[in-house]
């Protein structure tokens, strides 16, 4: 949200800063519907459009970026998942091969006397 906010006040200083430049290098009037706008209606006029025009861009990139993660994340599920179901069999021969061949420390005596 932090950026949204930044983004908006970055567009209404560029949208401002240019429209004054544009207004007096190249003596750019805004007419609507026969009406001449001034400077700063034109400013506020053409910041409002510009800030619908950031929020709808943030609103799709975020879409993007969370179709983009969900969809990475189902791939991923679904792979663990389809090695877990074709592997089981392997992966229980390995877990129980380990369990029988490690050194198994002998309690009773009290000191690590390993027996096989």
């Amino acid at each position: 949200m932090k950026n949204l906010i930044i983004a908006i006040l970055m567009v209404i200083l560029l949208v401002n800063g240019l429209l004054h430049v544009v207004y007096e290098w190249f003596d750019f009037t805004l007419m609507l519907n026969s009406f001449n706008l001034d400077i700063v209606s034109a400013s506020i006029l053409f910041s409002a459009l510009s800030i619908i025009a950031v929020i709808i861009g943030f609103v799709v990139a975020v879409s993007v970026l969370g179709t983009v993660v969900f969809v990475g994340f189902a791939i991923l599920s679904s792979v663990f998942i389809v090695s877990m179901t074709a592997f089981w069999p392997a992966l229980l021969i390995m877990l129980l091969a380990i369990w029988l061949l490690s050194n198994k420390v002998n309690k009773d005596l009290g000191d690590n006397v390993t027996t096989f």
